[in-house]
């Protein structure tokens, strides 16, 4: 299904994006609208129905979680089948369920091994790929099932919607390994937002909006125009004192000659 090149995902252009313009989203923050089912994109099922995963993602990174590993797997495949019982329930078809949990099992798997507790349990040997899609790793996968939604994006906008919340929470997947990985993972949370807003015909005023943000704001220019005005002026102004003062002076001067 997903045949694209892995070289076109770091082939692409996506357009100059500084780091320092990124802010990722809080898992705390999503975990809040987890707890009250308020999610980002209010028509996206697929993250309405993935709520134990998230809730599960934010206890992990957060070093909140002391499970042990069968109770760990427990709680996240009773989390996928009720992802999956939903999702049906809505209607949605199998491929983009298939793809939907994919993502899922990559995106807790990556954040579970990245801690010390996953190394500890032997994460990697328990992972929800290889218990449901018999792989050990999705970091590639993941980004071929972007570029897969991304070419068919009026029926797997939700997909793409989940990846987008996904790579905002810290998955990193093929790119945490290359030089400029984090740049990369930057340009493609843009283009995802762009793709998203232009697609839901959202604008900067709209709720994911708030997903995507930046703490950048480039100072203001110097208007040496300006600038240059007022060195000149209070110039001009000290000239005119001194000249004021001349003309006393030497009005001064004449009077005490003519007295004499």
């Amino acid at each position: 299904m997903y045949t694209n090149n892995d070289d076109e995902v770091t082939q692409r252009n996506f357009g100059e994006v500084k780091q320092e313009q990124v802010r990722e989203i809080t898992s705390e923050s999503l975990f809040q609208k987890v707890s009250k089912q308020e999610y980002m994109f209010g028509s996206n099922n697929l993250m309405r129905h993935a709520s134990e995963i998230f809730a599960t993602h934010y206890q992990v990174i957060n070093h909140s979680i002391d499970f042990s590993v069968d109770k760990l797997k427990m709680i996240l495949s009773d989390g996928l089948t009720k992802f999956t019982i939903r999702c049906q329930q809505d209607g949605i078809g199998d491929n983009l369920l298939k793809s939907a949990k994919y993502i899922l099992c990559a995106f807790i798997d990556e954040a579970i091994l990245a801690t010390e507790y996953g190394q500890n349990i032997h994460w990697s040997q328990q992972s929800m790929l290889g218990s449901n899609f018999n792989e050990s790793w999705g970091g590639e996968t993941f980004f071929k099932i972007r570029l897969f939604c991304l070419d068919n994006i009026s029926e797997y906008i939700e997909v793409f919607e989940l990846i987008y919340i996904c790579l905002c929470l810290g998955f990193k997947g093929q790119f945490s390994s290359k030089t400029n990985g984090k740049l990369m993972l930057d340009r493609l949370k843009r283009e995802s937002y762009d793709v998203i807003c232009q697609y839901r015909d959202l604008h900067d005023d709209a709720s994911i909006a708030k997903h995507w943000q930046t703490d950048y704001e480039p100072k203001a220019p110097i208007k040496y125009k300006h600038t240059f005005s007022i060195f000149f002026g209070v110039i001009l102004a000290i000239l005119l004192v001194i000249y004021r003062s001349f003309i006393f002076y030497k009005s001064s001067r004449t009077t005490c000659f003519e007295r004499y």
